[in-house]
């Protein structure tokens, strides 16, 4: 008997010595397999297409700083250095505009990449590169081409999120680079959700209960008149239903006071971008240093450029405005064709072709894509769409962020190389489209403003808060407001300017943008703050 239990208990221990040989080779393997993907911060590299030797110093907080003898050069080390830390990221968001997330994380993601496919965003990011200036594109190549140098040379280091999706990263292009805007301009724009929700609540409740809950926001502060007295805050118990609907947006804050409110006689910009929680953060510090200029400030992994931050000359911020820049068109298929819808004209044929997914674990998907001349049917994908839409009608969305000749990350590519508010603003107004957002700037001569700039359509007729018909071309875009008529402030006596999301121009403004601007509290604290006498300092 004792000898049984010698044995049982011998072959406990080597059961548990077995056991725990495994969890230490398991945990050594992960712990490896980490390791060897963490990027490099001393060492160097051989880049082949670089002109000259590229330098790059990490601060106490690890931001990169990068010293090369040109432009192209210095995306090209940047594309290495985003890769090396976030390649895994830039993947999830390249996948996201090609619309194949589902290709490694299964059918869950399949709703994604059917509204990406629809929109075509991947395909406008493509054409959207074509029309670049030579130099612009000779900018984006060589940012792939640092990514690409990464990825040479690092294929059996590559981070364990690849490993776990079974996932190998293709060579990256400058698409995957320009369909990141796309995929922003999408996020920032909410109000065809907010016109779905409208014509559901407008076939339930009276008119004046419409009003109440959708109301204008006539008594907040606005953008472009910083100091304007401003009336008494109203609590709207609309905005308590907002909030309880899921209306609420994320909420960025910026301002720029002028020399004449400041102690140094300089101005100070502040920039506070509030975009979702994200691991790892959406933004990556960077600092680019070049014989002609440097730039500094919050870059995104997958994009050559510095969007929020400031050059040796000029400081800028973002916010978004949330204008009205989507309409949902309902379109009547005709009686007799189910293939044609109807136009002021006659008939139309919908231009329909089909988009295959591949999906993880599952047989592929294939989707054929609709699209009117307002733009791609999304209630083909929609089911909520699908039953809100008038009987035999379909939705097609119009959307300024659907343009395929979209040079906006090209000017923000000059706006890295400004010199001063001059030339900020005319890289702006040349290449900037889709989304709108509020820009504050100030130069080191002393100029501060502010600029809203992006393509908001006119309308025939309508405010665009509704799905409107779409045979009758009533409601039809007639174009977009011209630069120079866009809300624009520069140097204004009461030597500040601000926007915490709030609205942009007065109701009665020449320019419409729509009226779905977020709660004021923020602007109002901002103009009370400024309003004080006495000029101020960074702290």
């Amino acid at each position: 008997m004792d000898k049984a239990k010698r044995i049982v208990k011998r072959g406990l221990i080597a059961v548990v010595l077995l056991a725990l040989a495994g969890v230490a080779i398991a945990a050594g393997g992960t712990a490896y397999v980490f390791r060897r993907s963490m990027p490099h911060y001393t060492g160097t590299a051989k880049m082949p297409g670089l002109s000259a030797k590229v330098e790059i110093y990490r601060d106490t907080y690890g931001v990169p700083h990068i010293f090369a003898a040109n432009w192209n050069d210095a995306a090209r080390a940047l594309g290495y250095v985003h890769a090396s830390e976030r390649l895994f990221q830039m993947e999830m968001q390249r996948r996201a505009g090609q619309g194949r997330l589902s290709e490694i994380l299964g059918p869950s993601t399949l709703p994604v990449d059917e509204l990406t496919r629809t929109l075509g965003l991947y395909k406008l990011a493509q054409s959207s590169f074509a029309a670049m200036t030579p130099d612009a594109q000779s900018y984006f190549r060589a940012y792939a081409d640092g990514v690409n140098d990464w990825l040479k040379t690092h294929r059996d280091n590559l981070p364990p999120e690849f490993l776990l999706l079974h996932d190998t990263p293709e060579p990256w292009k400058p698409a995957d680079s320009v369909v990141w805007g796309k995929l922003m301009a999408l996020e920032l724009s909410h109000n065809y959700h907010l016109e779905l929700l409208r014509a559901e609540l407008a076939a339930r409740v009276p008119q004046n209960i419409m009003q109440w809950l959708f109301p204008a926001a006539t008594d907040s502060p606005v953008t472009t008149k910083p100091g304007a007295p401003i009336a008494k805050a109203a609590h709207h118990a609309d905005r308590k239903l907002a909030m309880l609907l899921g209306l609420e947006h994320a909420a960025s804050n910026e301002w720029v006071i002028g020399g004449s409110r400041t102690k140094s006689g300089k101005p100070l910009l502040a920039n506070d971008p509030h975009l979702g929680l994200e691991a790892p953060i959406l933004w990556y510090l960077a600092r680019i240093v070049t014989p002609q200029d440097s730039v500094e400030g919050a870059t995104v992994p997958g994009l050559p450029v510095v969007l929020l931050g400031q050059t040796d000359h000029v400081a800028w911020g973002f916010t978004t405005t949330d204008s009205d820049v989507q309409d949902l068109f309902l379109e009547k298929p005709d009686d007799g064709n189910p293939d044609l819808y109807l136009t002021p004209n006659g008939t139309a044929p919908f231009v329909t072709h089909n988009e295959i997914i591949h999906v993880k674990g599952q047989a592929d998907v294939t989707m054929s894509v609709r699209t009117t001349r307002h733009g791609p049917v999304l209630s083909d994908i929609d089911g909520e769409m699908a039953a809100v839409a008038w009987p035999n009608r379909v939705m097609a969305l119009a959307f300024t962020g659907l343009g395929a000749q979209d040079t906006t990350s090209e000017a923000v590519v000059y706006m890295d190389r400004a010199q001063n508010a001059t030339q900020f603003l005319d890289a702006i107004k040349k290449y900037y489209q889709t989304p709108t957002q509020n820009i504050v700037y100030a130069d080191d001569k002393g100029t501060f403003g502010y600029i809203n700039p992006g393509l908001v359509p006119i309308r025939k007729s309508g405010d665009g808060l509704m799905p409107v018909d779409g045979a009758s071309g009533k409601y039809d875009w007639v174009g977009t407001v011209p630069f120079d008529k866009l809300p624009h402030v520069e140097n204004p006596a009461a030597g500040y300017i601000f926007n915490a999301n709030n609205a942009v121009v007065s109701p009665d403004s020449h320019v419409y943008l729509g009226q779905e601007w977020e709660e004021d509290y923020r602007a109002r604290r901002l103009q009370q703050f400024f309003d004080q006498p006495g000029k101020f300092t960074l702290a």
